[in-house]
């Protein structure tokens, strides 16, 4: 799987992707209605310096809607879901993909 530049992403990075997928067909929220994305993580892979952002692109969000990874060892989901309510109620954005990662 390549991102939008035709980079390989990967085996990590990929999971991720189909985590987003899965859950924007779960929530039936079109790609393009994203507003923010979030990956909570407890270590980050190094040869990805944000995964949610590479993964975002992967799993067609557009490259206009920003993205970040937290990650906090094991307050990293809490982290993330808390930034991802913030940017809804200070209406930043009317929406946020926001999760965490285990892989």
């Amino acid at each position: 799987m390549t991102n939008e530049h035709g980079a390989w992403l990967s085996s990590f990075t990929q999971n991720v992707v189909f985590v987003i997928r899965a859950l924007l067909k779960k929530t039936a929220l079109d790609p393009a209605d994203a507003g923010y994305v979030i990956n909570g993580i407890v270590i980050q892979e190094v040869k990805t310096s944000n995964i949610a952002r590479e993964a975002a692109l992967g799993a067609g969000i557009p490259d206009s809607v920003p993205a970040h990874t937290v990650t906090m060892a094991c307050i990293s989901s809490n982290q993330a879901i808390t930034t991802g309510k913030d940017i809804i109620l200070l209406q930043w954005f009317w929406t946020s993909v926001t999760y965490m990662s285990f892989f």
